[in-house]
């Protein structure tokens, strides 16, 4: 009868390496949250046995030696005697061959016999009889790399031989397999760099970015056209100087019919990608297809889109572009985007209908401008806060900009009222430092300027304007009347286009009264 083979704790017990109260808690912590891994690695996070001390205790228990440096005796010719995915797989390398007789290293000493049944698979190994010794994984894995490269998951190998597909393969094999091993795989996120040459693609974990592949730019625009073809996949395209980066989503979208492409910075802050999520699932029509485009995003942008897609639904035909442009806010707490400048051929796109959103729409003036010559539909959203804004920007803003465009205005006005004398209070007594703040609430005025009251109360006003004429005046200021004459238009027009009684184009346009001077009625 063979004699028993001591385990790895009796032979820590018996050296005294560890303390049997040491031992009992490495044994439950491997049977209550880690049944697959070893005792050994448990002791090492545990901070109880070192690594070298369990390399000894297993070659001891195994009766075998243990070796160190073993990158010195590394001969690349004689690693390459086992199979490459074996080796990657198990963590073993063939480090030398004397005669008949083939020495290899390996750092789990079970994996053995998996070793030995190599000679029956592979005729060549037959002939050898296999020694074996341990060292620690990260030199084997230090030779691995010498070897044959980096390793590379299943997901990174089939991305990687992507130059060698077939047309009719390349879609399948991208949107099916490569997915599936991603997520398998724990990947975040695929980058695809087209250059003016080649295209890189790599991948994303955790910050660390590998390359996967390198392949012509003709196979890397194919790739970028399938995957914008699978409406069901989200990603970004970013324009760079050297061409184009597209960042493939793993998370597949509930609505099939709709294609979210972001363009903005590749990184952007947690809550931009909550919005995205909570566009997904909203009751939007299927018959038509949606391709969303966002360039930044502004503190109102989130409760904008909302609303906008909630509830005044664009009665198009065909694809929707909304394009929203990005504010630069001074705070911290927001990422600076530069101001945009995207082709009309974005994407390959043909959008019939974009939305520019935030000051930031004057900066790209000329694009507007020729979205709106080539008959596109223009949608604008001016989110102001105080009156002083609202009288002295917004009139000009309209006037400026949409009298190259047809659309819609909204804009957003908050009233702050002395809750004392009743006065409104003016907004060239708010804080500078206050205005980086985000919330509009924050937008508070230092207190009336007639009784000198603290207090103060906020009423906001939503107007809507639709359609401004070609020929409106740059200084046309309006009118607290006309904002409340507006609102009641804008009411009426949206509970129209909720029936659908009337469609989009289908609004009349609102004419600006010429005024001389600012009327700021109490209303």
């Amino acid at each position: 009868m063979p004699k028993q083979r001591k385990t790895l704790g009796q032979i820590l017990l018996e050296k005294k390496l560890i303390t049997l109260q040491q031992l009992e808690e490495a044994l439950e912590k491997q049977k209550n949250t880690s049944p697959h891994l070893p005792l050994g690695e448990i002791l090492i996070s545990l901070g109880y046995a070192t690594p070298h001390a369990i390399l000894w205790a297993l070659a001891e228990q195994y009766q075998i030696s243990h070796i160190h440096n073993i990158e010195r005796q590394l001969q690349p010719e004689i690693a390459k005697l086992l199979p490459r995915d074996f080796c990657l797989k198990h963590k073993v390398i063939a480090l030398e061959k004397f005669d008949d007789e083939l020495h290899i290293v390996l750092s789990d000493p079970e994996k053995m016999d998996r070793v030995r049944q190599l000679q029956n698979v592979y005729k060549d190994l037959a002939k050898y009889n296999f020694t074996f010794s341990l060292t620690y994984q990260k030199d084997i894995e230090k030779c691995l790399t010498l070897v044959w490269g980096r390793n590379r998951s299943s997901f990174e190998s089939a991305i990687w031989n992507l130059s060698q597909l077939e047309e009719d393969q390349l879609s399948e094999i991208l949107l099916v397999k490569i997915l599936d091993e991603c997520i398998r795989e724990e990947v975040e996120c695929v980058f695809l760099d087209l250059f003016a040459q080649s295209c890189c693609i790599y991948s994303k974990l955790s910050y660390r970015k590998r390359k996967l592949a390198e392949v012509d730019r003709d196979r890397g625009e194919h790739i970028l056209r399938k995957l914008e073809e699978q409406v069901e996949v989200g990603g970004i395209v970013q324009h760079t100087k050297g061409g184009k980066k597209f960042r493939l989503f793993l998370q597949k979208q509930e609505a099939d019919s709709f294609l979210h492409i972001t363009l903005t910075k590749l990184f952007f802050p947690k809550s931009y990608s909550t919005l995205l999520q909570k566009l997904d699932p909203l009751p939007l029509s299927r018959s038509s297809q949606g391709i969303f485009l966002f360039v930044g995003f502004p503190c109102s942008i989130q409760s904008f889109l909302l609303y906008l897609l909630h509830q005044l639904f664009l009665p198009c035909s065909s694809r929707v572009a909304i394009l929203a442009l990005a504010s630069q806010y001074p705070s911290d707490r927001f990422f600076h985007f530069p101001p945009p400048r995207p082709p009309l051929s974005l994407c390959q796109l043909d959008p019939d209908c974009v939305l520019i959103d935030t000051p930031e729409a004057k900066r790209n003036l000329s694009y507007s401008v020729r979205l709106a010559e080539e008959g596109r539909c223009v949608l604008a959203n001016t989110h102001v806060w105080t009156g002083y804004e609202l009288w002295q920007f917004s009139p000009r803003f309209v006037s400026v900009f949409y009298r190259f465009c047809q659309g819609i205005v909204e804009v957003w006005r908050f009233r702050y009222l002395c809750p004392h004398c009743k006065a409104e209070m003016d907004s060239s007594a708010v804080p500078a430092h206050w205005r980086k703040l985000q919330i509009p609430q924050f937008f508070l005025p230092r207190g009336c300027a007639q009784c000198y009251h603290s207090g103060y109360k906020a009423e906001e006003i939503c107007v809507e304007v639709f359609y401004p004429q070609e020929n409106l005046e740059p200084d046309s200021p309006l009118s607290w009347e006309d904002f409340v004459q507006y609102s009641r238009m804008y009411q009426q027009t949206i509970e129209q286009l909720r029936s659908g009684s009337i469609s989009l184009y289908d609004v009349q346009p609102i004419i600006f009264p010429a005024r001389g001077r600012v009327n700021r009625g109490k209303g």
